[in-house]
């Protein structure tokens, strides 16, 4: 099974990234991400057995027990390739956050919104908007023509 750390945006923030992906359609063609897809992925840690699902549970609720929720805006959109996402940005409690879950190296905050995107030329505004990250979920990534993620586990941040 393939496993990855994630958070759900606010339904605020989920309808602010589907403005902005109705102004990305109009700007160009792409597989764009639904609505219940949207997330922010803190790390992806690919296939698992059922071994490492049980790591990866232990892990999620122990890290959650570690961090308190935190502030998290929306800053912008961008690609990396023909990937259209928007940035996230949570300062250094989502850098932290995403590192105590096993991040390695430069961790580039985003929520993809579309891929095989051409970048336009100039990117359209998106609202700033802010919410609280208050929980973290592993998802599991099914894969297939019809694709999708399926929570296998959610912990509440508490500690700190």
């Amino acid at each position: 099974m393939r496993l990855f750390y994630g958070i759900i945006p606010s339904a605020q923030t989920r309808d602010a990234l589907l403005r902005a992906q109705d102004e990305l359609k109009i700007m160009g063609r792409g597989r764009f991400v639904r609505a219940d897809r949207l997330h922010l992925t803190l790390r992806f840690l690919g296939d698992c057995d059922d071994e490492g699902l049980i790591r990866a549970q232990a892990a999620l609720a122990k890290v959650a027990a570690s961090h308190p929720p935190f502030p998290l805006r929306l800053d912008g959109l961008s690609s990396f390739g023909r990937i259209a996402h928007a940035r996230v940005y949570g300062g250094e409690a989502l850098q932290a956050l995403a590192r105590d879950l096993g991040e390695q190296g430069k961790y580039a905050p985003h929520i993809t919104l579309a891929r095989d995107y051409a970048p336009p030329a100039h990117w359209p505004d998106i609202a700033s908007i802010s919410w609280t990250a208050g929980e973290i979920t592993l998802f599991e990534s099914i894969l297939g023509p019809n694709a999708y993620y399926v929570a296998r586990e959610t912990a509440a941040l508490w500690g700190g």
